[in-house]
């Protein structure tokens, strides 16, 4: 059904894409005296301001490699033997190692050198990690090892074939309805678990979910966990994670992958509130078909 748009609607619609699409805002020409705009406005600029505080990293020097890397220029990294640089992350660099022990290939995230872990923060990634190692979820990527060394911290998976969300907008030019939707629920059942056992992502970003061949989505690293401990690492007996700021950030992933979205993305977050608590509860068969039509309608 075609509806109508106004032009404070279609500001508001513009602000969210930019800022999904990384896109920066110069607030000093967005008037946010209109009343029924004005905290809409000002929630997308803390939105946009909480997306830079992870984005807005120094830059490292490149990594030199030959096209056929050999002993010569391996690199050691505690048990692995780093062959070459794959990729980049906003809080670490992908590796393609050796696990020589295992006699296997893996793929490694290492922490960026630019940004080194403190003693209480690598206490943090410790538990943290053998939090996340608990996890069992077929969206989720097994941690095959972690650790710390040479003060860089450390997590090796076994290697990643499937291509970036973000690689797959190139090919696509965009996903389907049906495609986000999927991607939402099962992104919502990784970051339920995630958040049960007090961990956040905090980086939804196209870049760090890969799809496989039959479309499901799967994370690699658990995003900028390590800026604050999680209350359950503070208290394991009472977990106490808002998930809020997930949610927040998965819909704007959802605009992303839409790419010629005109939806209503400040109604996309209580949608997937309403759904995470659905399937944390698990009363969520009942009321899918409801959902599924009104993230269609939204999307």
């Amino acid at each position: 059904m075609h509806r109508e748009s106004d032009p404070k609607t279609e500001k508001l619609l513009r602000l969210a894409e930019a800022i999904a699409e990384g896109t920066d805002v110069d607030w000093d020409t967005v008037s946010d005296d209109d009343a029924e705009t004005q905290d809409t406005v000002s929630r997308l600029k803390t939105l946009e301001t909480l997306i830079h505080a992870h984005r807005d990293l120094p830059d490292t020097a490149p990594v030199t490699q030959k096209t056929s890397p050999t002993s010569d220029n391996l690199l050691q990294w505690g048990p692995l033997l780093i062959k070459k640089k794959i990729g980049q992350g906003l809080m670490g660099e992908v590796y393609e190692a050796q696990d020589a022990e295992a006699g296997k290939t893996v793929s490694l995230l290492l922490r960026r050198p630019d940004w080194p872990l403190g003693e209480t923060e690598s206490e943090w990634f410790l538990k943290e990690m053998k939090s996340l190692s608990l996890i069992d979820h077929p969206s989720l990527i097994s941690i095959e090892g972690y650790g710390l060394h040479e003060n860089r911290a450390g997590i090796w998976v076994n290697p990643i074939t499937s291509p970036s969300v973000e690689e797959g907008l190139v090919v696509r030019g965009g996903f389907t309805v049906g495609d986000c939707i999927h991607f939402a629920e099962c992104i919502l059942g990784v970051l339920i678990e995630m958040h049960q056992v007090g961990l956040l992502h905090r980086d939804l970003s196209a870049p760090k979910i890969f799809w496989t061949d039959g479309m499901e989505p799967q994370f690699f690293d658990v995003g900028s966990v390590l800026d604050r401990p999680p209350a359950s690492l503070t208290n394991p007996s009472h977990p106490s994670v808002s998930p809020t700021s997930d949610l927040e950030m998965l819909s704007h992933l959802l605009v992303h992958l839409r790419k010629s979205v005109r939806g209503r993305i400040t109604e996309l977050t209580p949608c997937l509130e309403s759904r995470y608590q659905e399937l944390q509860s698990g009363n969520s068969e009942a009321t899918r078909e409801d959902w599924v039509n009104r993230m269609a309608e939204l999307l």
